[in-house]
């Protein structure tokens, strides 16, 4: 006979996102204009443009731009009970065309990770995530339960905001445009 049966959920990460009310366009503007001040610096970029990190934009959509997703990643963390008092972010730039895309990388050190779409035409390849402990080796992630499965894909939509935990393990599959830009921008969060 079986008798007391308790289940936790232990080691879990999260993924949130959110709708950014700022202006595109401007933004696409500002990234086309790094483009031009700096040599690609291909980190996970395979065939597009990726800029250095930056601490802090010259231009001023994108410091409003930082300073929203700061607030918003701070704020969040605590709603989710971590406890921080204080965000640092660096930010780099990724333009993708045709064939274009961003391996399967994680950000090292940092605590979380971020990315906004500013451009996401049709054709834009989506966000993956992907598991990254040891049962990503077993039969157990190919469950239908969104706690044990191995991989979910995002739709890169324009506007919106990605947040997730530094060490999970993502890429943006290849591009399908023919002759427009997708366009994001990722951060690198560091809590105190």
């Amino acid at each position: 006979m079986i008798s007391n049966v308790e289940t936790q959920l232990i080691f879990c990460d999260f993924l949130t996102s959110c709708d950014i009310d700022l202006p595109t366009i401007k933004i696409t503007e500002e990234c086309y204009k790094l483009k031009e001040q700096y040599k690609s610096n291909l980190g996970s970029n395979v065939g597009g443009w990726q800029s250095p990190k930056l601490e802090k934009s010259p231009h001023p959509e994108m410091q409003k731009l930082q300073k929203v997703v700061n607030e918003f990643t701070i704020s969040h963390l605590q709603r989710m009970g971590f406890i921080c008092s204080e965000i640092f972010s660096a930010f780099w730039v990724n333009i993708n065309s045709n064939t274009n895309y961003n391996t399967i990388h994680t950000h090292g050190r940092a605590d979380c990770i971020g990315v906004y779409f500013v451009k996401s035409p049709k054709g834009s390849g989506d966000l993956g995530i992907l598991r990254n402990d040891g049962s990503s080796y077993t039969n157990l992630n190919m469950s239908k339960n969104i706690n044990f499965i191995g991989s979910i894909n995002s739709p890169p939509d324009e506007g919106v905001f990605y947040l997730l935990p530094g060490h999970v393990w993502h890429h943006v599959q290849q591009e399908e445009l023919l002759n427009d830009d997708r366009i994001s921008i990722a951060f690198n969060f560091y809590i105190r």
